[in-house]
């Protein structure tokens, strides 16, 4: 079972958002989970601002909701610069 995408950026806070999410990610394998229930990406470079996390959506919706898309249909999605709004649209 998927559980939790967390995706951080290096620069988001002065210090301390990666920090505190590698800490919790430590704490989901210290409860049991697995790294194919839980990831944890972080970006050296990204930041706090929506341009940051919508760059990254596409791929965490396909890891959460993998059987709700077929290839050929998140393709044109993807291409057609409106992802999100058409994915949304049709579920």
């Amino acid at each position: 079972m998927k559980a939790i995408s967390m995706l951080v950026g290096e620069r988001e806070s002065e210090r301390y958002m990666a920090a505190i999410a590698r800490k919790m990610h430590s704490s989901f394998f210290e409860l049991g989970h697995n790294s194919e229930e839980i990831i944890l990406k972080i970006n050296p470079e990204g930041e706090h601002i929506e341009s940051f996390w919508g760059q990254e959506f596409e791929e965490a919706f396909r890891w959460l909701f993998p059987e709700s898309l077929n290839s050929e249909q998140s393709l044109l999605y993807s291409l057609s610069g409106n992802w999100f709004q058409r994915t949304f649209k049709r579920i």
